[in-house]
Protein backbone atom coordinates (compact mmCIF):
# COMPACT_ATOMS: atom_id res chain seq x y z
CA UNK A 1 0.00 0.00 0.00
CA UNK A 2 1.29 3.40 -0.78
CA UNK A 3 1.74 6.09 1.77
CA UNK A 4 -0.90 8.57 0.27
CA UNK A 5 -3.56 5.79 0.27
CA UNK A 6 -1.90 5.07 4.30
CA UNK A 7 -2.65 8.82 4.99
CA UNK A 8 -6.02 8.70 3.09
CA UNK A 9 -7.57 5.59 5.31
CA UNK A 10 -6.18 7.53 8.94
CA UNK A 11 -7.43 10.74 8.16
CA UNK A 12 -10.79 8.74 7.37
CA UNK A 13 -10.42 7.34 10.71
CA UNK A 14 -10.23 11.28 12.52
CA UNK A 15 -13.21 11.84 14.73
CA UNK A 16 -12.07 15.53 16.18
CA UNK A 17 -8.84 17.44 15.94
CA UNK A 18 -7.45 20.44 17.45
CA UNK A 19 -4.16 22.32 16.86
CA UNK A 20 -2.73 24.87 19.34
CA UNK A 21 0.21 27.53 18.29
CA UNK A 22 2.52 29.48 20.35
CA UNK A 23 5.43 31.74 19.39
CA UNK A 24 8.96 32.06 21.32
CA UNK A 25 9.01 35.63 21.86
CA UNK A 26 12.53 35.05 23.80
CA UNK A 27 14.32 33.99 20.30
CA UNK A 28 17.58 35.33 20.64
CA UNK A 29 18.55 38.02 18.18
CA UNK A 30 19.01 38.96 15.62
CA UNK A 31 15.35 37.24 14.52
CA UNK A 32 12.94 37.37 17.31
CA UNK A 33 9.64 36.18 17.10
CA UNK A 34 11.47 33.63 14.51
CA UNK A 35 10.36 30.48 16.35
CA UNK A 36 6.99 28.43 17.34
CA UNK A 37 5.67 25.42 18.65
CA UNK A 38 2.55 23.28 17.43
CA UNK A 39 0.78 20.88 19.47
CA UNK A 40 -1.59 19.03 17.14
CA UNK A 41 -4.47 16.66 19.03
CA UNK A 42 -6.33 13.93 17.22
CA UNK A 43 -9.01 11.96 18.21
CA UNK A 44 -9.61 8.54 16.02
CA UNK A 45 -12.24 5.79 15.43
CA UNK A 46 -9.78 3.29 16.85
CA UNK A 47 -6.64 2.62 18.84
CA UNK A 48 -5.27 0.83 15.06
CA UNK A 49 -5.60 4.52 13.54
CA UNK A 50 -3.37 6.22 16.02
CA UNK A 51 -0.90 3.91 16.15
CA UNK A 52 -0.55 4.38 12.25
CA UNK A 53 -0.31 8.12 12.84
CA UNK A 54 2.44 7.33 15.22
CA UNK A 55 4.69 5.03 12.87
CA UNK A 56 4.00 7.60 9.68
CA UNK A 57 5.74 10.24 12.85
CA UNK A 58 8.43 8.26 13.67
CA UNK A 59 9.66 7.06 10.71
CA UNK A 60 10.40 11.13 9.76
CA UNK A 61 14.21 12.10 10.96
CA UNK A 62 13.33 16.00 10.29
CA UNK A 63 16.80 17.59 10.38
CA UNK A 64 14.88 21.58 9.69
CA UNK A 65 12.46 21.47 12.81
CA UNK A 66 11.63 19.41 15.91
CA UNK A 67 8.97 16.69 16.47
CA UNK A 68 7.55 14.48 18.93
CA UNK A 69 4.73 12.32 18.63
CA UNK A 70 2.83 9.86 20.97
CA UNK A 71 -0.27 8.08 20.89
CA UNK A 72 -2.67 6.84 24.16
CA UNK A 73 -5.21 4.65 23.05
CA UNK A 74 -7.61 6.76 19.99
CA UNK A 75 -5.34 9.52 20.69
CA UNK A 76 -2.56 11.33 18.77
CA UNK A 77 -0.34 13.94 19.96
CA UNK A 78 2.01 15.50 17.82
CA UNK A 79 4.14 18.65 18.39
CA UNK A 80 6.84 20.58 15.82
CA UNK A 81 9.20 22.99 17.17
CA UNK A 82 10.45 25.35 14.01
CA UNK A 83 11.74 28.52 13.15
CA UNK A 84 9.58 30.37 10.67
CA UNK A 85 12.76 32.34 9.06
CA UNK A 86 14.81 30.88 6.04
CA UNK A 87 17.87 30.35 7.65
CA UNK A 88 17.48 30.44 11.05
CA UNK A 89 17.90 27.29 12.75
CA UNK A 90 15.15 26.14 15.21
CA UNK A 91 15.64 26.56 18.89
CA UNK A 92 13.22 23.15 19.23
CA UNK A 93 14.90 20.22 18.60
CA UNK A 94 13.61 16.57 18.67
CA UNK A 95 15.38 15.69 21.51
CA UNK A 96 14.07 18.71 23.09
CA UNK A 97 10.94 18.66 22.68
CA UNK A 98 10.83 15.14 24.73
CA UNK A 99 10.95 17.96 28.09
CA UNK A 100 7.05 17.57 27.21
CA UNK A 101 6.34 14.00 26.90
CA UNK A 102 5.99 13.25 30.71
CA UNK A 103 3.08 15.58 30.97
CA UNK A 104 1.53 15.15 27.66
CA UNK A 105 1.73 11.23 27.79
CA UNK A 106 -0.03 11.33 31.13
CA UNK A 107 -2.76 13.78 29.34
CA UNK A 108 -3.66 11.57 27.06
CA UNK A 109 -3.81 8.63 29.48
CA UNK A 110 -6.51 10.27 31.88
CA UNK A 111 -8.60 11.50 28.46
CA UNK A 112 -8.64 8.30 26.66
CA UNK A 113 -9.89 6.45 29.55
CA UNK A 114 -12.69 9.24 29.36
CA UNK A 115 -13.43 8.53 25.34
Amino acid sequence: MRFGMIVGATVGALLAGAAVHGEFKATPEPMPFSQNLRVFLLETEDKRSAQELLAMAQRKRPSTYGMLAFAEDRLFCLLIGNSVRHGVPPVETSEKLHRFSPALTEMLKRYSKKS
